[in-house]
């Protein structure tokens, strides 16, 4: 795996400028260029939008039932051990104020363009606060076509602590609880996506079909990912190819349905990393001391996190009277890891599962001030969790339940 440390931003300035550019060229008419002097002032309109949203997550560390219950407790060996060290608590309330420019060309060929900037502030958690920055291009054609690229970059993010060496203090050659030493994780992200959409059929008044269909549009994704965590951590990182499609149904009646799917294959380093294993489960000296007595041996062995995930999504919107917009957002997801290392118990034939439900409302409360308030649950479950010798802080299985309340205001 490449070093991308500071990959990220170069990528997405230079995609936005390439991009950009692009869709002038694309946009510009064949004129004179004294018409293009005249019209240059009126060709790009901007407006700025400021932005909060004040979201209360249940699980922000999305720590199983019994991490999350020693969490709480934070027992004298979890603090010798810095298990917790930086986690004031299972749940949070975030404040996240952003601000943003949009610029735009006016008509059926218009270019958008959308830098904004968001700070995430974690009330308790502040470890967790990090900046967020991310661009939008979008280029519309004539026949209801369009070409966006939509970029996210945000570094120094802190996951959360994960086991990074041991120490045998006693020489027993069992590691006890206190004898883990544990690190925060920190990684930088970088996300690039090029979307593609257009108007598959447009109803007319003299279809027959006319009364159930306003509108069928489709687009499709090709996007990557860096995931890039700091040392000791590297062998998290990943990189992610993406692959997706989406279908969206406008009916009479002012509802709308989304459904979508996205295809993600990560590649990650092959490591050795600190493992504690039961030699007596096992029937093999891991330590090198001799001998397969030891229930918790300290042992180098190769991890391998590679995995394959699968989304199911599904979006419907419903307009009522007063420009009252809610909806529902349902996701299933699959992961599916492809470790072939001999002792990476904890990803070896192994594929979890993930579900949301989502509920929402949007309006415009007043002229350029919108509100948003949203409820979402999520539920991760690992096929594997409660196995023998698979690490209990990779389980996975997890529920998380979100509030979020926005304002948008454009001035």
């Amino acid at each position: 795996m490449r070093n991308k440390k500071c990959f990220g931003i170069p990528v997405i300035v230079a995609a936005v400028i390439f991009l950009s550019a692009g869709f002038s060229f694309a946009a510009e008419p064949q004129s004179s260029a004294a018409d293009k002097n005249d019209n240059k002032a009126d060709s790009w309109k901007g407006s700025l939008v400021l932005g909060v949203e004040l979201t209360k997550e249940s699980n922000i560390y999305n720590l199983t039932s019994k991490a999350a219950d020693d969490l709480d407790i934070n027992a004298p060996n979890d603090v010798a051990s810095g298990r917790f060290k930086n986690m004031e608590s299972v749940d949070d309330l975030i404040f996240s104020p952003s601000i943003f420019a949009i610029f735009k060309t006016p008509g059926d060929s218009d270019i958008e363009i959308r830098p904004r900037l968001t700070y995430h502030m974690f009330t308790d958690n502040s470890e967790k606060s990090h900046p967020v920055f991310d661009i939008k291009v979008k280029k519309g054609f004539s026949g209801d076509k369009f070409l966006a690229l939509e970029t996210e970059y945000m570094t120094n993010v802190f996951k959360k602590n994960y086991l990074a060496d041991a120490v045998d203090q006693n020489a027993n050659n069992n590691i006890s609880s206190s004898e883990k030493i544990y690190k925060g994780a920190y990684y930088t992200d970088t996300l690039v996506d090029i979307i593609y959409g257009q108007n598959l059929w447009k109803t007319m008044k003299t279809d027959g079909i006319g009364p159930i269909f306003e509108k069928i549009s489709a687009d499709v994704l090709l996007g990557v990912e860096y995931k890039e965590y700091d040392a000791p951590f590297a062998a998290r990182s990943e990189d992610v190819l993406k692959i997706g499609a989406g279908v969206k149904f406008d009916f009479k009646g002012n509802i709308s349905v989304r459904g979508a799917y996205l295809r993600e294959q990560a590649t990650t380093p092959v490591k050795a990393e600190i493992m504690i294993l039961d030699e007596t489960i096992l029937g093999v000296d891991l330590n090198g001391v001799g001998g397969i007595a030891q229930t918790k041996a300290k042992t180098m062995q190769n991890i391998d996190r590679a995995h394959n995930d699968n989304t199911f999504s599904l979006k419907v919107d419903v307009e009522f009277p007063s420009n009252w917009n809610w909806f529902v957002k349902l996701k299933h997801s699959t992961q599916t890891y492809t470790s072939k290392e001999k002792y990476d118990f904890t990803h070896k034939d192994r594929e979890d599962t993930l579900d949301s439900f989502g509920l929402g409302v949007e309006k415009e409360i007043i002229k350029d001030l919108r509100l948003a308030v949203e409820w979402t649950k999520i539920s991760e479950d690992a096929d594997r969790k409660g196995v023998q010798l698979i690490d209990p802080a990779d389980e996975k299985a997890y529920k998380n339940t979100v509030y979020a309340v926005s304002l948008l205001y454009k001035i």
